[in-house]
This record gives C-alpha cells, structure tokens and sequence, in this order.
C-alpha cells in the first residue's frame, strides 16, 4: 500500500504523537536483579530486550510503512502488558531508577505547551501507543486509493480500526491519564464519531454511481 494520496480530496488523517526516547532494557533489569535476583534477571532478559528495540523502532524508525508502524506498535503495546506488573512495582520503590517518559501534544507541531512527562507511568505509555495505533489506522485509510472497491474496502477496515483504538482510549486509558490535550476525554471520546463520520462522507463522494439498466 502507497503511502501517497491518490485521492485529491482533503482527508481526516491524524498526525501520530511524537516521543523522546528512553532505555527501557537498564533499568528493569537492574530493578529485577537488586530486587529478586540475578538468575531472575536473566530470565527477563529476553522479553526486556525485545521492549527496548521495539520503543526504539517506534520512535526513532520514521522509515517505515504505515503497516509496519503498526504492527510494531502492536507488538510494543503487548511487550508493555507482560512488564506491567514490573512497572507497579517500581513505582512503589523509592531506590529504583526512574523511568521518565516523554509524550508530546500530537496537534503542537513547535511543542509548546504540549508536552506530558510522567514518572514511571505506564498508563500514560499505553495511552500514547494506543493514540498512535487510532492515528496510524487513520493514515492508512488516506492512503487508501477509495476509486476502486477494494480500496474503499480497505479504507473501511483501516478507519474501523481506528475509531476502535480510540474508542478504547476513550474506554479504558484516557480517564486515568493526567496529560496532554489529545490524550484526554474529551478528544478520545469524539474522535470515533468524527472518523466515522467523515469516512461516510469519503466513502460516499468516490464511490461510483450505479448504472441504470
């Protein structure tokens, strides 16, 4: 699938938020091996491993296609859910080294008083990953080529997609998340309805008239 609209019509894709990066890999361990032990460090070592390189590509890995993007934020958000009991851990202790993650507003493209940086907080990570997921199914749906059936098919699994990621934010990560604009309520709970909506009217506007016989 082409990254470039074949489409001249002005399209509701949203941008993705921007992250600073953080080593994820050190300090869990470290957590892991001063707070169990060494052998139990080592057995983590693997999946902490692959939640670094898989933080990393999200951030820093802007050559990709809109799919892989994707996938590699799906694939981060699963790593994030089998650490979660390590993060609730860690927050509790006062000697652990901090892991301070930095999210920006998706809508300040200067990043002015739009930033969201938390402590330890998982929650806001899964909030942003799942943004970003809701973004990046919208982008997929611009990229679609909607002349054709298959490419309106397409566009309507690509913006279902993301009108149920941010349904979830909305659902599930948005109420507990003290943070930006664009991770709050309000946006997550109308963003469905203002991507179906506006995929009506796309879908409506390039889909052919029907022939009369």
């Amino acid at each position: 699938m082409s990254n470039v609209n074949p489409n001249p019509e002005r399209l509701l894709a949203i941008p993705v938020k921007k992250s600073d990066p953080v080593g994820l890999y050190r300090p869990l361990r470290k957590f892991v091996a001063t707070k169990y032990s060494e052998s139990d460090a080592q057995k983590v070592e693997s999946i902490l491993e692959t939640l670094n390189n898989c933080r990393r590509d999200m951030v820093e890995r802007g050559d990709l296609s809109l799919p892989m993007q994707r996938d590699c934020l799906i694939h981060y958000f699963k790593c994030l859910c089998m650490v979660d009991p390590l993060f609730t851990a860690i927050s509790s202790d006062a000697d652990a080294d901090p892991i301070i993650f930095v999210w920006y507003d998706a809508f300040s493209s200067e990043h002015q008083n739009g930033v969201s940086s938390q402590r330890n907080s998982l929650q806001l990570e899964k909030a942003a990953v799942i943004f970003n997921l809701g973004a990046i199914c919208s982008q997929i749906w611009a990229s679609c080529d909607r002349t054709t059936a298959l490419g309106r098919h397409l566009a309507m699994d690509a913006f279902n997609a993301a009108a149920n990621f941010f349904f979830k934010l909305w659902k599930v990560f948005a109420k507990d998340v003290s943070a930006t604009l664009d991770l709050t309520l309000l946006f997550a709970e109308s963003a469905p309805p203002l991507l179906r909506s506006g995929l009506g009217a796309q879908l409506t506007a390039t889909t052919p008239p029907q022939q009369h016989k």
